[in-house]
């Protein structure tokens, strides 16, 4: 089989390839690609680009979204537009353990949900096999280790853009909020507030935590902090090497780094089952966002994880007129409605 990798420095595979990708694309292949590669590719004037599109569009059999839940925004939607073939028919599957993007149409939740539905047809679940209350199920059988939650108080205040009442909010102004509150949570003083908060588990040997900061600044400033007290820290970001990130995680899962800092670079894609605490100091309004960055912490024992983990929510302060309703506080109450149900 062969396998095309289509992102960063691996452009070289198609460069490689060029003359007899047709060829290869004849038998079984696998192309990987990010949304925002194939969005330019799809755009560019290059005629390499157009004569690899179209070799896609004849070959192309299954297209496979990873995060579906994105799969209603903009650059997933051209995506879809513009790379299936006109002439026949392409399977699309879509997988995600967050099948919803109500989030996004605070008055029309069911719409948001019906988007996803209109790029992939049908929502299949596991409710015979895992009953109506698939979390619940889960914990029961040790796959899904249970969350307990407890609240960091900062004493900061955040300001939030102005949220006009019923405002159906897209993605990318989701983003932006979560960007604006970014910034003003990179502060020394509530990084000194949440350090003192935190100091006592990071220096028990038994624990392993994963910090999540509201920026990198925030996050290197963090593992130092740590290390200053002699406490074994790492941190990862967007710009560090991938041998030494590959190096930081390894020492992180074998407990050699009790305090792993980051901020973006390990909400998906990344596992490391023996994690006992998650400290969310990124603030988000995303229930998605959130689910996904408690979700390296929930790994049950029968993934080889634990049979708790604990979550830490930084509660701040909000001046201005508008307090968002935050991601944690959402999936807080998803978590009680479903515990109340069963």
């Amino acid at each position: 089989m062969f396998l095309a990798r289509f992102w960063g420095r691996h452009l070289n595979d198609f460069r490689k390839h060029q003359a007899t990708l047709k060829k290869v694309l004849d038998s079984p292949s696998v192309l990987i690609s990010t949304p925002q590669r194939v969005v330019n590719l799809l755009v560019s004037e290059h005629p390499d680009a157009k004569n690899i599109v179209n070799i896609l569009r004849e070959t192309l059999g299954l297209l496979l979204v990873d995060e579906a839940h994105r799969a209603g925004a903009p650059s997933y939607r051209r995506i879809l537009e513009e790379l299936l073939p006109k002439d026949r028919q392409v399977s699309v599957v879509g997988l995600t353990a967050t099948p919803f993007r109500m989030e996004y149409l605070e008055s029309n939740q069911v719409l948001g949900t019906e988007q996803l539905k209109s790029v992939f047809g049908r929502l299949i679940e596991p409710t015979e096999t895992l009953r109506d209350n698939v979390r619940d199920t889960l914990v029961e059988r040790r796959v899904l280790a249970e969350p307990r939650f407890e609240d960091i108080e900062t004493h900061v205040k955040l300001r939030a853009p102005e949220i006009p009442p019923d405002h159906d909010f897209s993605f990318e102004e989701y983003e932006h909020i979560d960007n604006v509150l970014a910034t003003h949570a990179d502060s020394s003083a509530r990084r000194l507030k949440i350090l003192e908060a935190i100091i006592d588990l990071a220096r028990d040997p038994m624990n392993s935590i994963l910090y999540f900061g509201p920026r990198v600044r925030d996050a290197e400033c963090m593992a130092y902090l740590l290390r200053e007290r002699r406490i074994p820290a790492g941190v990862v970001s967007g710009q560090t090497r991938d041998e030494t990130r590959r190096v930081l995680i390894e020492r992180f899962r074998r407990n050699e780094i009790r305090v792993l800092c980051n901020c973006e670079v390990l909400t998906t894609g990344f596992d490391a089952p023996k994690v006992t605490h998650i400290v969310m100091a990124r603030p988000t309004v995303s229930q998605v966002l959130y689910e996904q960055i408690v979700g390296r912490g929930l790994r049950g024992p029968k993934f080889g994880g634990t049979e708790t983990c604990t979550i830490l929510d930084c509660v701040d302060e909000f001046s201005g007129k508008s307090k968002p309703k935050l991601g944690y506080t959402r999936f807080r109450e998803v978590w009680r409605k479903q515990r109340r149900a069963s």
